[in-house]
């Protein structure tokens, strides 16, 4: 017999939308990525990232080897136990930490990627609270980085996040291999691009 339908039961693919400029919560999410006044700090990483149109962050700060990044917690970015999702905290940071990779506004052929990260959780946050990422550069030599993410909340630490970056060249100039099981590289994407022992 077949298993009865149960039409109350949301369907596992569906998504959660933002709310919109009007709503309690964060700023709307533009279709292609963050919006960002003309007249404030803009990254052109942030112009097509929608996973960051989605976490309604808002640019604080956008420099060379800088940048600062918020975002107000809203309730579908909890877990079970009603508070923020680390998930969330992590790519809030993932992100700020792209962005200080990155250049704000030139593109010299390259980006800049992931090659990994690491994050500590210091404090619980809830929806409502906002969450300030602020990502500065440590050391960086021939391709490689490190840079360091202070994640807080009311000038409180929340979170604290490292990550190792890598500079390849932009996807356009390297069409990702379909056979590849790495996938492709992005801003706070992993590095596939092969490396020679002793490659710097």
């Amino acid at each position: 017999m077949p298993e009865p339908a149960h039409p109350e039961r949301p369907s596992p693919t569906a998504t959660v939308e933002p709310p919109d400029a009007a709503g309690p919560s964060a700023p709307s999410a533009s279709p292609r990525g963050v919006p960002m006044p003309d007249d404030g700090p803009r990254h052109r990483m942030l112009e097509t990232d929608r996973c960051a149109g989605w976490l309604g962050a808002e640019v604080l700060l956008a420099e060379p080897g800088r940048a600062r990044l918020a975002m107000t917690l809203r309730p579908e970015m909890t877990n079970g136990f009603a508070i923020a999702h680390g998930g969330m905290i992590f790519a809030l940071a993932d992100t700020c930490f792209a962005m200080a990779c990155n250049h704000p506004d030139q593109d010299d052929g390259t980006v800049t990627v992931a090659s990994g990260a690491d994050i500590t959780f210091l404090r619980a946050t809830r929806p409502g609270d906002e969450l300030v990422a602020e990502a500065v550069e440590v050391a960086r030599t021939g391709r490689s980085g490190v840079f360091d993410v202070t994640v807080t909340c009311d000038d409180e630490p929340v979170a604290v996040f490292r990550g190792r970056s890598r500079t390849v060249p932009a996807p356009s100039a390297a069409p990702a291999d379909p056979a590849d099981p790495a996938g492709p590289a992005g801003p706070a994407g992993a590095d596939r691009t092969a490396q020679t022992p002793g490659e710097k």
